[in-house]
């Protein structure tokens, strides 16, 4: 008979703190981007067509960061997910 060792426990607890680093890096990046974006317009650091154009890019560069931020998340919740599965098939093998 084979026997497999799983610590759902780890597995829950490693997907939580990808959760959360998930979500701390969401502020991050909406911080950031909300400040170079808001640079010509609102704060003034920077101001004139370079900026404008810069503050664009920056746009678009903003969603491969999100894209990251959402894997992290998305990854996170698939460990606790498993980890909830897996101990409910264990205690129904044991019944």
């Amino acid at each position: 008979m084979t026997k497999i060792e799983w610590d759902t426990n780890k597995m829950r607890s490693c997907g939580e703190e990808l959760v959360n680093l998930g979500n701390e890096l969401n502020e991050a990046i909406n911080c950031l981007f909300d400040r170079i974006c808001g640079m010509p317009i609102s704060t003034g650091e920077w101001i004139g067509k370079s900026a404008m154009e810069y503050s664009r890019l920056a746009k678009l560069d903003k969603t491969q960061y999100t894209t990251l931020k959402d894997e992290l998340l998305n990854t996170g919740q698939f460990l606790i997910s498993q980890a909830n599965l897996i101990e409910g098939e264990i205690t129904s093998l044991k019944r």
